[in-house]
């Protein structure tokens, strides 16, 4: 999918979040980033906003809850690693939940087509769709501090 580039506004919808995050994810900029065309509708968007905000939050709940007995209750407070630029943490968590969003949208909404054409617009979907939850579970890695790892199979 390419992004139109249409104008239309969107209503001002926050998605709330865990405690945790003391954030709410702000749908608006969501879709400004998010690569995804606009032939999603905003309700779809906000529900696959919705399940990526959980779905990552499932993956680094172990991470959560080191942060809250380490004595930091909301994601603001942990501190960058001193090589990297402040709100680091919140920086690739915003990654992970807007691949992932971007992932499940695209997977969820993309076209399928009898044609020649459009089995070509689906493969390359598949690639990119592929390429989203990639970036998502970089980001995850990110936070946790572990190794980013891609494992083809021949």
């Amino acid at each position: 999918m390419i992004a139109s580039g249409d104008n239309q506004d969107h209503p001002a919808t926050s998605i709330t979040n865990a405690v945790f995050f003391d954030e709410t994810i702000d749908y608006v900029k969501y879709r400004e980033q998010s690569r995804i065309d606009r032939t999603a509708s905003d309700d779809q968007a906000k529900a696959a906003l919705n399940s990526a905000i959980v779905d990552i939050n499932h993956q680094l709940i172990e991470w959560i809850e080191a942060k809250k007995n380490e004595g930091y209750n909301l994601i603001d407070n942990v501190p960058s690693p001193m090589h990297l630029p402040e709100k680091y943490f919140i920086d690739r968590y915003r990654r992970a939940v807007y691949c992932m969003a971007d992932a499940l949208l695209a997977e969820n909404y993309r076209d399928f087509d009898s044609t020649a054409e459009g089995h070509q617009r689906a493969d390359s979907m598949t690639d990119r769709i592929d390429d989203y939850r990639r970036e998502s579970i970089y980001a995850v890695a990110d936070i946790l501090g572990t190794h980013r790892r891609r494992i083809e199979l021949l």
